[in-house]
């Protein structure tokens, strides 16, 4: 994470402490057995919430929107992995101007 945000310590940070809370969320019960009854297939998609979701700096992500908003990507299908995966195969450039 370091090479990639370099130059910007401020997003480097943002992503860190993104990534600390969706961590944290899934410490929620119902969160917990939705991982172990879907397994890895879905964290593509919690990657996505997480990084769209508001984050409130002291309590995290609130875990029954997450809960909720993952539920409905998991049940809307594919979709939302495959955009994730042709913005992948993007060039880093524009995905940084994105």
């Amino acid at each position: 994470m370091q090479r990639r945000f370099h130059g910007e310590p401020q997003r480097a940070l943002a992503v860190f402490v993104r990534f600390r809370n969706l961590v944290e969320v899934f410490s929620a019960r119902r969160l917990k057995d939705m991982v172990m009854e879907r397994g890895f297939p879905m964290i593509a998609p919690a990657i996505a919430i997480a990084a769209s979701l508001r984050l409130n700096a002291q309590r995290g992500f609130n875990p029954q929107r997450f809960m909720m908003s993952l539920h409905d990507a998991l049940t809307a299908g594919n979709a939302l992995i495959e955009s994730r995966r042709e913005q992948a195969q993007q060039e880093p450039a524009q995905l940084l101007a994105a």
